[in-house]
């Protein structure tokens, strides 16, 4: 069946399937096995294909630009309504919309009508809270499934290909025979470096992209990206004591830039010296603003030379006073003001 739309008013035109004439008005003829239409004139000198033979039975189609079961629709409209819910599926209003050049909503009402169906949404429930979607895999990486701490694609991951097929026969010679051992003595080195860069991977926790991307853009991480390259050159002992006294010398910086100092250099403007919430803990402790000054310049010291910082701070109070300095630390590493090493 040969069916054209025009491009200008979406109009549905049928056409001989034999001479492809225009039959869209005129009477033609239909095969009843095959589907195949043709106008008189090819009927009359029986023209056939590899599936349409002349002595199929068949029907005549005419009048298809008159009103059908409605006004709205024409039998020629009725006729590619059938064909598409043969061809595009049942209930799929859109796609025969589409053929049809009418909305999805006048081909639902149309099939519903016809098929006598009521379109009654008594009792549908609305705004419908949907449980999302399960994500059992909730690494950051697509190829890496968490638990398993495995991942899709493995180094030298084709490998596999050049053994899959190897076979050994008697009559073969020794060099094919020496070629075929090193690659499966090769394919045992091959697993063990998957296994080494796995675990460096995993161990490294280098998997949690994007707590790595956060932790490159602080302070901490931009001077690490700054100056690795000195591992090179010192020990990695030597490189943390360097990292820890850049981290010390930002917290002064800092302290510098928020301190205001009156005319006479000698009484501090604490509102420009500490924060609310240090404000705060002074308050609570009843610790004056110069003493917590010098707590914190033995905290940050203890921190850059790796002191334990708990014992140092429990020096400097009295027995009786000694969960003050239990605040304190807590108050410092809380707020990364140091950071021990666990």
């Amino acid at each position: 069946m040969a069916i054209s739309k025009t491009i200008k008013d979406q109009k549905i035109i049928f056409h001989c399937d034999a001479c492809f004439k225009t039959i869209t008005k005129d009477a033609f003829i239909m095969c009843n096995q095959c589907e195949y239409i043709q106008c008189f004139r090819c009927f009359k000198d029986n023209f056939e294909t590899e599936t349409h033979k002349f002595d199929h039975s068949y029907r005549i189609i005419s009048n298809l630009d008159k009103p059908c079961f409605s006004d709205k629709y024409l039998l020629i409209d009725e006729l590619i309504f059938i064909e598409g819910l043969a061809n595009k599926g049942l209930g799929n209003f859109i796609d025969i919309g589409n053929l049809m050049n009418r909305s999805e909503i006048d081909i639902k009402n149309h099939f519903f009508w016809l098929a006598g169906i009521e379109d009654n949404k008594e009792g549908e429930i609305e705004n419908v809270e949907y449980i999302g979607k399960s994500e059992p895999n909730n690494s950051e990486i697509a190829s890496y499934m968490s638990l398993r701490e495995d991942f899709d694609f493995e180094i030298f991951n084709d490998y596999e290909m050049n053994i899959a097929n190897l076979e050994f026969d008697e009559n073969e010679n020794e060099t094919d025979k020496l070629l075929k051992e090193h690659l499966l003595r090769y394919y045992i080195a091959i697993v063990k470096q998957r296994q080494m860069w796995k675990n460096y991977v995993i161990d490294r926790d280098l998997v949690n992209v994007n707590e790595w991307r956060a932790f490159e853009a602080s302070d901490e991480g931009k001077a690490i990206q700054k100056f690795k390259w000195l591992l090179q050159f010192i020990s990695l002992s030597d490189y943390k004591k360097f990292a820890k006294s850049l981290h010390f010398e930002k917290e002064l910086e800092n302290i510098l830039d928020t301190k205001k100092i009156n005319k006479d250099m000698k009484v501090l403007d604490i509102n420009g010296l500490f924060s609310s919430n240090e404000l705060t803990l002074c308050k609570k402790l009843k610790l004056d603003h110069r003493s917590y000054i010098k707590v914190k310049k033995v905290a940050i010291e203890c921190f850059v030379e790796n002191i334990p910082l708990k014992e140092r701070l429990f020096s400097l109070f009295p027995v009786e006073e000694r969960h003050r300095a239990g605040i304190l630390y807590d108050w410092f590493s809380t707020n990364k003001i140091v950071i021990e090493e666990k």
